[in-house]
């Protein structure tokens, strides 16, 4: 039996303390290998004003869901599922050709042009100081980001080219590679 170091008791024991409640489904696997090992390292914990106010609504993982990652996506529905959000990964862009310097200076740019609501959102809603956020507001809020986050992928990343000859696993670490072999 092995015991958990101190750092662990100390965050349960503050995970206890400020009544915070577990969301993970006992033994699904947030995480696998490319082994095929999975594991539970990733938790979702509710406040208790998350949970009074039954603001996050749905929380599960999400295997279907490709990322480049070997976690698995943890979904949080927050409010009414009035509001469907498209995935991502199908919007036909090429994310092994993202480059991360374009894609911080093009978000930049973009918050820079919405300024006025940027600073809105900021100052009325994801204010340190502020106590309690309404619900609504965190769908604006976070509506916001996601626009700002979807626009900067459009303009920042290359679409796809998809051909009869395309090799989607392909990536420029390979070409990299391939052309030293060509050299040597």
């Amino acid at each position: 039996m092995t015991t958990a170091c101190p750092r662990t008791h100390k965050t349960l024991e503050w995970l206890e303390g400020n009544s915070f409640t577990l969301c993970n489904e006992p033994y699904i696997p947030t995480r696998e290998d490319l082994m095929g090992h999975s594991s539970v390292i990733n938790l979702t914990f509710k406040s208790p004003a998350a949970n009074g106010g039954n603001v996050l609504k749905k929380i599960y993982i999400d295997t279907s869901i490709g990322t480049l990652s070997d976690h698995h996506a943890v979904i949080l529905q927050m409010g009414e599922p009035g509001h469907t959000v498209t995935n991502p990964t199908t919007n036909q862009l090429n994310w092994k050709h993202a480059d991360e310097e374009v894609f911080k200076k093009t978000l930049k740019n973009l918050i820079e042009e919405n300024s006025i609501k940027y600073e809105q959102i900021v100052s009325e809603i994801l204010n340190s100081e502020k106590q309690l956020t309404m619900p609504n507001e965190l769908d604006r809020a976070t509506e916001f980001i996601q626009q700002l986050l979807e626009n900067t992928a459009k303009e920042a990343i290359p679409t796809c080219r998809i051909c009869s000859r395309s090799k989607p696993w392909w990536t420029p670490k390979l070409s990299k590679a391939y052309a030293k072999l060509q050299e040597a």
